[in-house]
């Protein structure tokens, strides 16, 4: 984000230049024959979709074997059906959730997995850091704005060199871009597409990468709507849309010389007042995508100028801000047994009657307690994740008061450490004190309110570790993520709450990678915690304080129970009850 789109066309012969020459290493094979399986299935989101289109068709092309372009959805519901395949990953920053889900299902379900990247330290890496073969370049561009620019062509250009393409001209590219970006036509488009604010994009065999990276760029810049069609599809009903004559819906067409007389067939009769017009590309596959997609580029360039829009650097509101930043793993259940040990030992013998029978059975349970006490998380709890400053809720102070009251005995089992001691000590009277028990860092210390707060011992080891990872990754670097370490736990927190999942998923390889540590997730904030640690001892510490021997006679309160979350293992032993409004 933030950099001027006519800025980043300016460094295209560079990177063309640059992508013709860069090294490669021999290792990177998945594109080539002779490697495994033939059925070969290309991964990317955005831009990064356009570019496994391209590496896909070529690969079928070549007769290599069969190729697939997926989302990384579509791979996720589909590739564990597929018979024996091999997987190429392609991100520019390799950081993405979807990209990262996509790269744990190809870990478990192809014979073999590849990433192409434009950073040499990334979340995707780290993933893949000995269990792949991976192209990492550092891109000599820095990095590209809102729209993918320079990746996607340097992208193109290093995948059909791993896959041996012979009729790539580097010199021709750099022409064809610079006279394509005075060209009228070319320009004259982009007019139209910003005037209609929509296009209908043609295509043959070779036409198609540009036609898919155009309908990216005009949908993510917020420019209208773009549809995209073969030749052939274009006369099943989509040519209807041209009989509006008052709103005229501008035509584009991509076409290769194996398409020439069909085009001309097609174009004689459509209507006069349609604005139609024509891109003629290259006939090799490789060089008419590369063509294509700089074409689409220049005609965003004009669009543009006319809507005072920069596509680089566009308004993106809020709401899609969250979307993008959902963490597409808790949704999809291909490796939730192995995170979920309820799951693996349940889902084998239960089904519908035993689910049932399952609740009904917790339900007596809890009909049958005589509760002694009662441990809770904080946030997003006993607090409004929004107002965690403020502390304990007042609307739910008096009740704490009344459980104390009646003899209740309470634990507080939070991330937190001494915010928690200081404002608890403010709200709760000096005389309850003893039978209040704080669980600071995910249960790394245990004390009564009545006693003294701990000075803190040496930061752990680990925990370093962990830090120095992240930091070397560049997490902190847009300062609105901090990095706070505890003995015991290093809290994560994005000021912005925007991209919690996907610092989530960046806590979880680190942890992976350093060993010994676990990632919890609250609503704010990611802890990286020492195995060992947990809010159980919360649990275990009040049981044994006051002498309780039932388990079912201690009540579990928390907002985050599912199997990533920082209240899973508090609520999953004994009898414990998720906050209604918790996302489970």
């Amino acid at each position: 984000m933030g950099r001027v789109y006519s800025n980043e066309l300016d460094d295209i012969p560079n990177t063309i230049e640059w992508a013709s020459q860069v090294p490669l290493h021999e290792k990177s094979s998945a594109t080539r024959s002779g490697s495994g399986s033939s059925i070969f299935v290309v991964l990317g989101s955005g831009g990064s979709f356009t570019v496994a289109h391209a590496i896909a068709t070529n690969y079928t092309l070549k007769k290599i074997g069969i190729g697939f372009a997926w989302t990384p959805m579509q791979y996720a519901l589909r590739g564990k059906n597929l018979p024996s395949h091999r997987v190429l990953l392609v991100s520019a920053e390799g950081k993405n959730s979807d990209i990262l889900l996509a790269a744990r299902c190809a870990l478990d379900w192809a014979a073999g997995v590849e990433a192409l990247t434009f950073s040499e330290t990334s979340p995707l890496l780290s993933l893949l850091a000995g269990k792949a073969v991976t192209t990492a370049l550092q891109a000599p561009w820095g990095k590209d704005g809102y729209l993918a620019t320079n990746s996607l062509i340097a992208a193109l250009l290093v995948a059909f060199r791993l896959q041996g393409s012979e009729s790539l001209d580097p010199l021709l590219l750099r022409a064809w871009f610079k006279a394509s970006r005075t060209s009228f036509l070319l320009s004259q488009a982009g007019e139209q597409i910003a005037a209609a604010r929509k296009v209908l994009v043609l295509y043959g065999n070779q036409g198609q990468t540009g036609a898919i990276d155009l309908e990216s760029k005009v949908s993510e810049a917020g420019f209208g709507f773009a549809q995209i069609t073969d030749f052939r599809q274009f006369a099943h009903g989509r040519h209807i849309q041209l009989v509006d004559q008052k709103s005229p819906f501008p035509v584009l067409s991509f076409v290769s010389p194996a398409e020439t007389e069909l085009w001309a067939a097609t174009r004689r009769l459509i209507p006069e007042y349609v604005p139609v017009t024509e891109c003629q590309l290259p006939e090799s596959f490789e060089m008419a995508s590369i063509c294509g997609v700089l074409n689409g580029m220049i005609m965003m360039e004009s669009a543009s100028k006319v809507l005072r829009q920069d596509p680089g650097s566009p308004v993106v509101p809020e709401f899609a801000k969250r979307i993008h930043f959902i963490n597409p793993r808790q949704y999809f259940s291909h490796d939730e047994s192995r995170h979920n040990r309820k799951v693996a030992s349940l889902e084998p013998v239960l089904g519908h009657d035993g689910a049932r029978q399952a609740g009904a059975s917790f339900i007596e349970r809890l009909r049958r307690a005589r509760f002694r006490a009662v441990v809770m998380d904080f946030d997003g709890t006993l607090c409004e994740t929004r107002k965690r400053k403020d502390g304990l809720d007042p609307s739910l102070q008096p009740l704490v008061l009344t459980l104390l009251d009646q003899g209740i005995v309470l634990a507080f089992a939070s991330g937190r450490g001494k915010s928690i001691y200081n404002d608890l000590r403010k709200k709760v009277p000096e005389k309850y004190w003893g039978r209040v028990l704080l669980g600071m860092y995910s249960g790394s210390v245990v004390l009564s309110l009545k006693e003294d707060y701990p000075e803190l011992e040496t930061i752990d080891p680990k925990i370093s570790a962990a830090q120095n990872e992240l930091e070397s990754l560049g997490l902190t670097g847009n300062g609105r993520i901090s990095l706070s370490p505890r003995f015991g736990q290093l809290t994560v927190r994005e000021s912005q709450a925007q991209s919690t999942e996907l610092i989530a998923e960046l806590c979880e390889l680190v942890a992976e990678k350093i060993g010994g540590l676990r990632a919890y997730r609250s609503a704010h904030s990611v802890d990286l915690v020492l195995d060992g640690i947990s809010k159980l001892a919360v649990v275990e510490a009040l049981r044994f304080k006051f002498g309780i021997d039932d388990p079912d006679a201690v009540l579990r309160l928390g907002d985050r129970g599912e199997c990533s979350g920082n209240d899973y293992e508090l609520l999953g032993d004994g009898l414990g009850l998720p906050k209604a409004t918790s996302s489970l």
